[in-house]
């Protein structure tokens, strides 16, 4: 094939466009097209045959660009993010994530135990349940945006092969839920149609998710079954059993029920009398009735539950299983013995009974069959040779005896199969209350997650950066480091942005993937641009000597200058510092005095935090024990210091906020001792006027409330007449949930919340006017201590990413993004969700859920960053993870990925 030289625009879903031209072969050809690499190796473009073909195409692609699936970075879908047209502007195909397929084998080779070896994918049962799982949360994430897969099947979804991770391709065919358009699906597979559609002739679009479902648990049962497909078995009875598969799902004939079907038995080879109870039932309901067939999300929740009920073989490694016997072991151990006939005959030795106890009854039925074949008088020697008849009547005899056998082990089984769903009836009502209370009870405790509608995603980012590797132990000198040491990353905090087209990054070199201090090496300001992946340097450049802190790194909007944290002895931050494009750095004192000296004892620095005007005239430090205002040009003394009230000196500063002319500050203080038994916050406003600063109020002494105490986070619109704190409610001990060294102990709950407060016009007084609260119990936490060293090598910080902590108002006032909450979702993914509060009325008023995940490959450790920022007229934003991996191998290298999805959140 020649290569392809072509011009083409990718249009994306806001209306920009960006040439392109291929100059490479393709990478693969299907039916519909041809699918290409596009230059810069993170785009795949996919051109059609016949692009006017369909006319139905086009707004099909363009549908789909609107409504995304919500994944992180895409990386599991082949999903459309960009139209396709040639110089005239004509539709030819679209644009979309480059996967790396080769990591992957198609699913479809993983459900039997030859596929596996020719697909090279590991033959373990753990292995295919994460799998199914992982397939579960694929089409919950299409299902929660209203779209359907129609065709789906095996072949069409690819599977990792160290992480079981599934990557669904050939999106293009799928039924797409469109702004106010529904864009049906025209193809399918039989042997997953469900038999509603088939019974009554019906196209199986037409039936929508439950479609989906019925074939989702049809794979499922395959994962977990060896390959066996649900409507597959043994024939039994006098009615014939339709000979394709399809026609056996129309009929009904599940042959794996609690329930025997008279019809068709189950086969020998089956591991579903292993199955958990719960397992048997969730099939039982997608085979047997559309009404209470479980969805994807529900697949996915008890998929991941029984993952951690297997029990380890004490045979055989590889093998695990749920029941009381290893069924793989029972499978392999099925060898029968015949003997040769002797010249004379020889009575049979009767089974031992020690030998065959272990032996499930399908197995002793095949036993005593062959045995009593065994025991039958041997022939004597013949003088004659063997005569046609003779020989006839012996093979009549052998067929006469092969169906005997296999009589025998019919009957056995249905026996056998009978006595398990009949005598541990009572058993399994017992065990299916149980599990069904399990199920209300954890679908109260997570009933936060759905809270509010899912808000409208524009577009889904992903990229990866080589970290450089640590070049020398903290506080010694670099010596002669090389390019690779120098590399230089985005910092995963983003900057106030007007439109998500153009996100503030700053890229630096940090000291160690895991640390936030800089490296002897210019900070550079960029700005990222989700749609193209590209990040474009802003030309403003910044000295990076050796130890700046990015965490919480502000970049003014009208000088360009730069506010980062300056490390001091043992990396603690007693400074910060303003750096200019001209190479200018002012150094303005946070404590008076150095707790660490030198002396060799470690003292704790307490949190500081800062603010700037708008017009970068006043810097705002609060630290431990005062407020101190600086004017910019004159770092040597502040020009105004107030100490907290006497009452509050043993608090921790927790948030601060600040009106755009510094004229209104309002300072979050907490304690937090004894697990949150001794906490107690307050919210302390004060006012600066001609250069002087002066307390005002005390927000916890004046509007005291027995229900809740604030917890310490706060955030001012920018006539400072809304205020959003944070705050606990219907606080609780708990002794049995948290644990210390082994032991139990107590530790205070809440529910964590939110107040809004609005400050009357005439009177000029604050009131409450509002209050949310979610419905989960949490444990009282202080926000994170960004003065102090992170010493973080894997996991998330808790203390900074609750609910409660960290908010951020639109400078309107009207629009509130709630601090972010952060979930594991499974060993090597992390969920990171935020909510959109309108406060139009006073009351918080819930709009929207913002929600983006980051999954990582086992083997490594990883520390995780979540971010999320409103844009700044509160219409757009954008929530993300930054997640730092690391093998545990320092000579392996490391990696950042950066990923994001930005949100439509109002007008």
């Amino acid at each position: 094939m020649t290569k392809a030289r072509t011009d083409l625009i990718l249009r994306y879903p806001d209306g920009s466009e960006r040439p392109i031209r291929l100059r490479s072969k393709p990478l693969n050809q299907g039916a519909d097209g041809l699918i290409y690499a596009a230059p810069g190796g993170k785009l795949a473009l996919k051109l059609y045959h016949e692009p006017a073909k369909d006319p139905e195409r086009p707004q099909k692609i363009r549908q789909m660009l609107q409504t995304p699936p919500d994944d992180a970075g895409m990386v599991h879908f082949a999903w459309p993010i960009a139209e396709l047209n040639n110089r005239r502007g004509q539709f030819v195909g679209y644009a979309m994530p480059l996967l790396a397929v080769a990591e992957y084998a198609n699913l479809d080779l993983l459900l039997t135990r030859k596929g596996r070896q020719l697909g090279k994918l590991p033959e373990s049962r753990d292995f295919r349940i994460k799998a199914a799982t992982h397939l579960a949360h694929r089409v919950a994430q299409l299902h929660a945006r209203g779209h359907c897969i129609v065709d789906l099947k095996p072949a069409n979804m690819l599977v990792n092969r160290k992480t079981a991770d599934i990557v669904v391709v050939d999106c293009d065919g799928f039924a797409i839920q469109g702004d106010g358009t529904h864009i049906p699906a025209h193809q399918y597979t039989t042997g997953y149609i469900a038999p509603e559609a088939w019974q009554q002739q019906d196209k199986p679009e037409d039936l929508g998710q439950q479609q989906d479902l019925f074939a989702l648990a049809v794979i499922i049962f395959q994962l977990l079954n060896e390959g066996l497909h649900p409507y597959q078995g043994i024939p039994g009875g006098k009615v014939p059993v339709p000979g394709d598969t399809q026609s056996r799902i129309g009929e009904n004939l599940f042959a794996y029920s609690r329930q025997p079907n008279p019809r068709l038995k189950p086969s020998p080879w089956s591991l579903h009398r292993d199955f958990p109870p719960a397992l048997r039932q969730a099939f039982d309901s997608a085979f047997s009735s559309t009404s209470r067939r479980p969805n994807a999300e529900r697949w996915a929740n008890l998929l991941q539950s029984l993952a951690s009920q297997f029990k380890d073989c004490r045979k055989d490694r590889k093998h695990r299983f749920w029941g009381q016997q290893c069924p793989l072991c029972q499978q392999s151990s099925v060898s029968v013995k015949v003997k040769k006939p002797k010249p004379r005959a020889a009575r049979g030795r009767r089974p031992s009974p020690r030998a065959q106890q272990n032996q499930p009854p399908h197995v002793q039925a095949l036993v005593r069959a062959y045995q009593a074949a065994q025991a039958t008088p041997a022939p004597q020697p013949q003088t004659k040779p063997l005569s046609v008849f003779s020989l006839m009547g012996g093979v009549f005899f052998a067929l006469l005896l092969t169906g005997y056998f296999i009589h025998l082990h019919n009957e056995e089984q249905d026996r056998w199969a009978q006595s398990q769903v009949t005598q541990p009836s009572a058993e399994d009502e017992k065990l299916e209350q149980e599990r069904q209370q399990r199920i209300n009870e954890e679908r109260e405790r997570n009933a936060w997650k759905g809270l509010g509608p899912r808000a409208q995603a524009i577009t889904v980012h992903r990229s990866e950066y080589r970290l450089p590797p640590s070049p020398r132990v903290p506080g010694t000198r670099a010596v002669d480091q090389t390019e690779e040491q120098k590399r230089a990353v985005p910092h995963f905090e983003l900057g106030a942005f007007d439109s998500y087209r153009s996100l503030p990054v700053m890229i630096y070199t940090p000291f160690t993937p895991t640390w936030e201090f800089t490296q002897d090496q210019p900070i550079k300001a960029a700005t990222l641009d989700p749609l193209t992946s590209s990040i474009e340097p802003s030309g403003a450049e910044y000295p990076g000597t050796d130890g700046y802190q990015m965490m919480g790194w502000h970049r003014h909007p009208t000088s360009n200058a730069l506010y980062v944290r300056k490390r001091g002895f043992q990396w603690n931050s007693y400074t910060l510092a303003r750096l200019s494009e001209n190479s200018d750095v002012a150094e303005y004192k946070v404590y008076d005095r150095v707790v660490n000296d030198g002396s060799g004892v470690r003292n704790f620095v307490a949190p500081w935090h800062f603010a700037v005007t708008g017009d970068d005239n006043y810097l705002i430090i609060a630290a431990q024990d005062k407020i101190r205002v600086y004017a910019v040009n004159r770092p040597r003394s502040p020009i105004a210091e107030i100490e907290f009230p006497p009452a509050v000196h043993r608090y921790e500063v927790s948030d601060l906020a600040i009106t755009p002319d510094g004229r209104s500050i309002f300072v979050g203080l907490s304690s937090n001792r004894n697990f949150g038994q001794s906490f107690d916050a307050t919210i302390l406003e004060y006012a600066l006027i001609d250069d002087n600063l002066k307390f005002v109020t005390d927000f916890r002494t004046r509007w005291s409330d027995d229900s809740a105490v604030f917890s310490g986070s706060v955030s001012v619109s920018a006539d400072g007449k809304t205020l959003a704190v944070g705050d606990y409610r219907d606080l609780e001990t708990d002794d049995s949930r948290y644990t210390q060294f082994g032991r139990p102990v107590k530790v205070r709950t809440a529910l964590p919340g939110i107040q809004l407060w609005r400050k009357d016009g005439q009177e000029a007084r604050w009131q409450r006017t509002g209050n949310y609260s979610l419905h989960r119990r949490d444990r009282i936490l202080t926000p994170d201590n960004h003065a102090m060293p992170n010493f973080m090598n894997s996991g998330i910080p808790t203390g900074t990413y609750r609910f409660n902590i960290n908010f951020e108002l639109s400078p309107d006032g009207k629009r509130l993004l709630s601090g972010i909450e952060t979930e594991k979702d499974s060993r090597t993914e992390a969920r990171a969700r935020a909510w959109v509060f309108s406060l139009d009325t006073g009351q918080p008023v819930l709009t929207g859920r913002l929600e983006h995940s980051v999954s990582q490959s086992t083997g490594h450790k990883v520390s995780a960053r979540p971010f999320a920022r409103l844009s700044n007229d509160g219409t757009e934003a954008v929530i993300g993870w930054a997640a730092y991996q690391q093998s545990v191998l320092s000579t392996v290298r490391s990696d950042l990925l950066f990923s994001l999805t930005a949100f439509r959140i109002g007008e």
